[in-house]
C-alpha cells in the first residue's frame, strides 16, 4: 500500500507481509526525491529476516523455558538461537504474517479521535491465535500509519481477545540511510546521531540475553548523548539504550481501556525527541512513548540485504549487496525481557504483560519529524 502526504512531500510504501516499511520517499528543496529506507526490492522481502518489519509478540531475546505469568498462565517461548534463546517472537512470528488493510470504521482499537487533519492514514490488523510460537491467548494487533508533509507517526495497538494474560513488547525493526540515493554504497558512518541515553542494558556475551542490569556509557563509543558522527569512533553493534528520562511522565504503554490510550491527535503534538539522525539534506527526529531503543548499526547488513532496490543500485557494481553499516536500525520498545527483570520494569513503568494488573490495551508509538534543509 502506498500512502502519500497531502501535498505529496512524503510517500510511504507499506507491504502487508510483516507490515514491512518498504520505502520512505522525501522530496528535497532542490526538487530531488530520495528514499531513506535501504531494502531489497518488493519480491525479495520474504527471503529476508526482520528487514523493516513489525516484531512480536515479544521483541529481541527471551530465555527459553517455562515462564509463569499469573496463577493460571505460563508459556514457553519458541527456541530460535542456540539452545536457550528465543528471538523476535519465534520462528514464524509477526514479521512473517500478513497484516490486512482495514478502514477506521472496522478497527476495534482506533476511534474518531485518531483521525488527524492534514494527515493521510492507513490501518492494518492481524489476529494472533492462542499458542502461536508458544505464546498464550488470542491477541488482536492493529497498526496505523499517519503521514503529513512533515512527519510520520506509527502506532501499534493490541489487546487480548480472551481472559488470558500474555507478555507483549512490539516494535518496528526499521532502518535508515539518509544518503543511500545520492551517494551510492554510502554507509551510516557520516551520519550524525543524538541519542538521549546514559546507559545500555547489560547482556550475557555468549547468549546476548539481558541480565537485568544496566551499564553506564558516558565517554565510551556507545555514548551519543552529545550529537556526533557515528563513524567518529568505533561503530558499536546491537545494544539496547535506556532513555535518560522519567517514564512516569510518558503516557502508559498498557491501559485499562481505549479511552486511556493517547490518541493520534495528541501524539502529533509531541515535541520531545529522544533520538535524531542527520546527514546531507535531511534530519529525522524521533519521539516515542517507549523507554528505550535498540540501535543496530547494520554490521551484517551486507548479508541480510543481498539485493538492493533499483534507486540504490550502484552502477559500479549493479549486483552488489548493500554495504556493511549501510543502515541504522532503531527499534523502539521497552527493555529486553522486561517482565523478568524488576530494574527494567521500574525504568519502563510497566511489566509488559497484557490482561493482568495494568489493563488490556497496549500502545507503542513512534513519531518521526522529517526536516528538509
Amino acid at each position: 500500500m502506498q500512502i502519500t502526504s497531502p501535498n505529496n512531500r512524503i510517500t510511504l510504501q507499506v507491504l502487508e507481509f510483516g507490515l514491512t516499511v518498504h520505502s520512505l520517499q522525501i522530496n528535497l528543496s532542490n526538487g530531488e526525491t530520495i528514499d531513506v529506507i535501504p531494502a531489497p526490492d518488493v519480491e525479495d522481502h520474504q527471503k529476508s529476516k526482520f528487514l523493516h518489519t513489525i516484531i512480536g509478540r515479544y521483541t529481541n531475546r527471551l530465555p527459553v523455558g517455562n515462564h509463569q505469568i499469573d496463577s493460571s498462565t505460563s508459556f514457553t517461548p519458541q527456541l530460535v538461537e542456540g539452545d536457550s534463546v528465543s528471538l523476535h517472537g519465534g520462528v514464524d512470528a509477526f514479521d512473517k504474517k500478513l497484516f490486512a488493510p482495514i478502514k477506521l470504521e472496522q478497527a476495534q482499537l482506533y476511534a474518531e479521535n485518531d483521525r488527524l487533519p492534514n494527515h493521510s492514514m492507513a490501518l492494518f490488523n492481524y489476529v494472533s491465535s492462542s499458542g502461536e510460537n508458544g505464546y498464550p491467548g488470542t491477541m488482536l494487533v492493529e497498526a496505523a500509519f499517519f503521514l503529513s508533509d512533515h512527519s510520520l507517526i506509527l502506532t501499534h495497538r493490541a489487546k487480548m481477545l480472551d481472559e488470558v494474560a500474555c507478555p507483549i513488547n512490539l516494535t518496528q525493526h526499521w532502518g535508515f540511510n539518509l544518503t543511500a540515493d545520492q551517494v551510492k554504497s554510502s554507509t551510516i558512518a557520516d551520519h550524525d546521531l543524538y541519542l538521549n541515553a546514559r546507559s545500555i542494558a547489560e547482556t550475557d556475551p555468549a547468549t546476548k540475553l539481558a541480565t537485568g542490569k544496566s551499564v553506564a556509557i558516558q565517554g565510551t563509543p556507545f555514548d551519543f548523548s552529545t550529537q556526533r558522527k557515528i563513524g567518529d569512533r568505533e561503530i558499536v553493534q546491537d545494544h539496547y539504550y535506556l532513555f535518560d528520562r522519567n517514564a512516569r511522565g510518558i503516557d502508559r504503554t498498557i491501559a485499562h481501556s481505549l479511552q486511556d490510550v493517547k490518541p493520534a491527535t495528541e501524539i502529533a503534538q509531541t515535541h520531545q525527541p529522544q533520538l535524531t539522525l542527520e546527514s546531507g539534506d535531511v534530519a529525522l527526529r524521533f519521539h516515542t512513548n517507549q523507554s528505550g531503543v535498540m540501535f543496530y548499526a547494520g554490521g551484517k547488513f551486507d548479508k541480510s540485504a543481498a539485493h538492493r532496490k533499483p534507486c540504490h543500485v550502484d552502477d559500479k557494481d549493479r549486483d552488489a549487496a548493500y554495504p556493511r553499516h549501510g543502515s541504522a536500525f532503531f527499534e523502539f520498545h521497552h527493555p529486553l525481557a522486561t517482565f523478568l527483570h524488576d530494574e527494567y520494569a521500574a525504568h519502563a513503568n510497566t511489566s509488559t504483560i497484557l490482561n493482568k494488573d495494568e489493563g488490556n490495551v497496549y500502545q507503542n508509538w513512534a513519531k518521526i519529524d522529517v526536516v528538509v534543509k
